[in-house]
């Protein structure tokens, strides 16, 4: 295998990769926001039936995971596809 075969693989692999990666990301985004949402409605009161119902602590909590799945899910969805200009 020559060089030039060898870098065409190794750049067909890369481009066949990032769409797992993109679409792990935006997983992690949407976990991250559901889950966020589900701790403030704890933390507030607005969701009952749990310890974490009703302390303020909860709510903190479920604002940094949705500020850090917006994040993440911005960040994907503004990032240009691999391989093209």
């Amino acid at each position: 295998m020559n060089e030039i075969d060898r870098v065409t693989q190794v750049r067909s692999q890369s481009i066949t990769e990032v769409p797992v990666m993109r679409r792990s990301r935006l997983a992690v985004a949407a976990v991250l926001l559901l889950v966020g949402v589900i701790w403030i409605g704890q933390g507030t009161g607005a969701v009952a039936g749990s310890a974490m119902s009703g302390q303020s602590m909860w709510a903190f909590v479920g604002v940094v995971l949705v500020v850090g799945g917006l994040v993440i899910g911005l960040r994907e969805f503004l990032r240009k596809p691999a391989g093209r200009p």
